[in-house]
């Protein structure tokens, strides 16, 4: 009988596994494969007869032989039974005691030895299989193509959160029986709730994954062919929320929504759809939800020379950051709300919130943050020692972020205002503003010098025009002068031919008489 070629192609793959298990030192599963695939003849099966009871005159069904006495086992080899004694029975040694009315009937005691070796040797081969496969394992698919125990084993990709759809906000909706209502706070960029704030972001990035145009620049949206955009983006949120859209809080804040999720979903879209795409593919490689005008502007200034030079840079004052924040996704408005309902309605001072928007729960405090955590309690603890009037908590750590991030703005994002920032606010303003008055001084005397060194050059330059035609005169009559001078001395010179030649004739005439 001619082979095939799924044959053939199976022979080839275990003669190359055999290969490969000898190679790796497990050549004895070999055996423990043939073994276990190899049915024994003791394997029997117990078929109840379906005999009547003659007492009851229906069937022979008993529940305590159907449970406890022939069920299947996962883990035992394929076409064996396992038996064991019902639960009220004792045990009995083999062939010693009869058979009770629990055990099957029409099954003989012989049987039942045989069944009993039969299910040894299939917990044999279970255990024997559970060997192979844990060879099997260690050893690779090895018609797979897996990789070996002594390769470098891929990592798995990273597994990245599906969208959201909102769901979570439909069950508080039907749970509540409304809509949930935002409250915003004039000079907040988000709702104080964390839930609030939470959902208000969810529904906002759907809205910008789904709905709406990703241009290459925020002032494209405030645009007066783009301006419904803003509104659009506010009703969707409308329908979903209770919010006043008319309030001019709600459209500050909707409008921050939008400008932070299009930046967000612009990134994306650049490391999903760009990053490591080749250059002639990328224009073909489309997000599904973007308009191929809108991509080509997308990929136009991603490819700017300019654009890549301000990412770079971006990126390095990135890691220049020393006291990141550790909220996660959580606003600051939203954490500082949370620790003042854990505190019991207790409004937790600047320390208390630093400490919590810069604390991991991995790894702590960073080594700079420390550092300012506790120059922060050594000055106010020095102050408690000395006996003096103690500063404002605010202005401590504002005074101690100050010397070490003078650029920060974690009491400003916090809503707190402290007394040595607002101090050092409108001390530093109030000095801007001089240093812009000398400075608009001192153009305006430049500017003046500039007009009258402008009206003087004027001057000089009508002077030396005057000269100039003056002397064009001059020169004009000079050529005037000798002009004449050459027409007289022309004549004269006619004239003393005129004479020589007179005399000439003269003398001739003398010297002939």
């Amino acid at each position: 009988m001619p082979v095939t070629e799924y044959e053939e192609r199976r022979n080839n793959n275990i003669k190359d596994n055999i290969a490969i298990m000898e190679s790796l030192g497990i050549g004895h599963i070999r055996s423990l494969l043939n073994e276990s695939s190899t049915r024994k003849k003791a394997d029997y099966r117990i078929v109840p007869s379906k005999k009547t009871n003659c007492e009851e005159s229906e069937s022979d069904y008993d529940p305590l032989v159907d449970e406890n006495i022939v069920s299947l086992n996962s883990h035992m080899a394929p076409g064996s039974r396992r038996i064991q004694a019902p639960r009220s029975s004792p045990h009995r040694d083999e062939g010693l005691e009869p058979l009770s009315a629990s055990e099957p009937r029409g099954v003989s005691k012989t049987t039942i030895l045989r069944m009993t070796r039969s299910l040894n040797d299939a917990n044999d081969q279970t255990s024997r299989m559970n060997l192979v496969d844990q060879a099997s394992e260690n050893a690779g698919h090895l018609e797979d193509g897996m990789p070996f125990p002594d390769e470098d084993v891929p990592q798995s990709p990273k597994k990245t959160r599906k969208p959201t759809w909102g769901r979570g906000l439909n069950k508080l909706t039907k749970v509540m029986g409304s809509k949930m209502r935002i409250a915003f706070a004039e000079g907040k960029k988000r709702p104080e709730q964390p839930v609030q704030a939470a959902k208000l972001a969810s529904e906002s990035g759907i809205v910008v994954r789904d709905h709406m145009p990703i241009y290459p620049h925020w002032k494209e949206y405030k645009n007066t062919r783009n301006k419904d955009i803003l509104k659009d983006h506010r009703t969707y949120l409308a329908i979903r929320f209770d919010m006043d859209v008319s309030d001019n809080t709600t459209k500050k804040v909707c409008a921050g929504l939008l400008k932070d999720g299009v930046r967000q979903q612009r990134y994306r879209l650049k490391r999903k759809y760009f990053d490591g795409v080749p250059e002639n593919q990328v224009l073909s490689n489309r997000p599904p939800n973007v308009t191929e005008e809108d991509w080509a502007k997308l990929v136009d200034k991603w490819s700017d020379p300019q654009h890549k030079a301000t990412c770079n840079v971006n990126k390095r004052n990135r890691g220049k950051v020393q006291l990141p924040q550790t909220t996660g996704s959580q606003c600051y408005i939203a954490k500082r709300f949370t620790l003042r309902e854990r505190g019991n309605g207790e409004e937790a001072d600047a320390m208390d919130l630093f400490k919590a928007s810069h604390y991991s729960r991995k790894k702590g405090y960073s080594d700079i943050a420390q550092e300012v955590i506790d120059a922060m309690e050594t000055e106010r603890d020095a102050m408690l020692e000395e006996g003096e009037e103690p500063k404002p908590v605010d202005e401590i750590v504002g005074g101690v972020l100050a010397e070490y991030s003078p650029a920060t703005k974690f009491l400003q994002n916090m809503g707190i205002a402290s007394a040595s920032s607002s101090q050092h606010t409108n001390t530093s303003s109030t000095a801007r503003i001089r240093e812009l008055e000398q400075t608009i001084q001192d153009q305006s005397l430049h500017i003046e010098n500039a007009c009258r060194n402008e009206q003087d050059l004027r001057s000089t330059i009508i002077s030396q025009k005057e000269e100039m035609t003056d002397l064009k005169n001059q020169v004009e009559e000079a050529k005037e002068s000798n002009k004449r001078h050459e027409e007289e001395l022309a004549n004269l010179k006619k004239q003393q031919e005129m004479n020589n030649s007179l005399l000439l004739r003269l003398l001739s005439q003398s010297s002939t008489n």
